[in-house]
């Protein structure tokens, strides 16, 4: 992640860029969700949807834009 955006400077940017890992990382975790050959084969039979919401751990509350969540289809696909 660190090479795709870069360094911040202000407290803002510092703000920015730790959303950005965060949300990073929740599609990280989903990809590794679907390594599992019995998620990833729920998944594709539509036995299962798996989504991938943040959590705004500052404000406490779910990130409207995020709230749309997209299932799963054998791959992954980021709202991020």
């Amino acid at each position: 992640m660190d090479a795709k955006i870069s360094r911040p400077g202000t407290p803002d940017e510092i703000k920015a860029r730790r959303t950005a890992i965060e949300q990073e990382n929740v599609k990280l975790q989903i990809e590794h969700l679907m390594t599992y050959p019995l998620v990833k084969t729920a998944v594709t039979d539509g036995k299962i949807k798996v989504h991938g919401l943040y959590y705004d751990l500052e404000t406490g509350g779910i990130k409207p834009d995020l709230l749309k969540m997209v299932p799963l289809t054998g791959t992954v696909r980021s709202r991020f």
